[in-house]
């Protein structure tokens, strides 16, 4: 849009040629960060192409957390929620875990959700939703390798290291997130998050 008004050009390309009709495609894949910071400590990267997307859960030895559905030191029920749109998403994650009580297919997709593997490979053409997870699969190998090279290449790109803060304070005796749970009644941020 800063093209079409004259503007100078900014980091990245422009999407101008596309609505003008010039081209058909803007990009051949996508890529993706999520990080929620220190206090979630569950950094993401991913790339989407047409066919597949590759996600890499840096931190799949933790439990994932929303920032609705646990407290920093990991009770398994939201916390008051402070805002509307944080009230709405603890019922919805509320709602989960009651469905999760009563239902084994609905426990299977909360658990799915807090507990990642590390890699995760989708074909989102034939399995849109995302539901089989390649990541394992040996028919998968190349097309898995070809997404996490391309992941590896643009984090490199960058400057990304794929490390949260927490990781950061690795040389560090006593770690902030450490000392902040210990002070909160909790326990060390690897004991709370890790897997159950």
């Amino acid at each position: 849009m800063v093209a079409a008004c004259g503007g100078e050009a900014l980091d990245g390309e422009s999407f101008l040629p596309v609505l003008l009709g010039e081209e058909t495609e803007h990009r051949a894949e996508v890529f993706a960060n999520f990080t929620w910071g220190v206090m979630v400590a569950y950094p993401m990267r991913a790339v989407r192409t047409k066919t597949h997307k590759f996600i890499w859960n840096i931190d799949s030895h933790f439990r994932y957390t929303w920032p609705v559905d646990v407290g920093w030191w990991g009770e398994s029920r939201p916390p008051p929620a402070l805002t509307p749109i944080a009230k709405h998403a603890a019922a919805m994650w509320d709602s989960w875990f009651g469905e999760a009580e009563r239902d084994g297919a609905a426990a299977e997709r909360v658990r799915a959700l807090q507990y990642r593997p590390a890699e995760e490979l989708y074909d989102i053409q034939a399995d849109p939703y995302e539901m089989n997870n390649l990541a394992d699969d040996p028919a998968q190998a190349e097309v898995l390798e070809a997404l996490r090279g391309k992941v590896r290449a643009w984090m490199a790109q960058q400057g990304d290291d794929g490390d949260p803060a927490y990781h950061g304070e690795a040389g560090r005796a006593r770690r902030f997130l450490d000392e902040f749970l210990r002070a909160a009644g909790g326990g060390e941020c690897a004991d709370v998050l890790r897997y159950k």
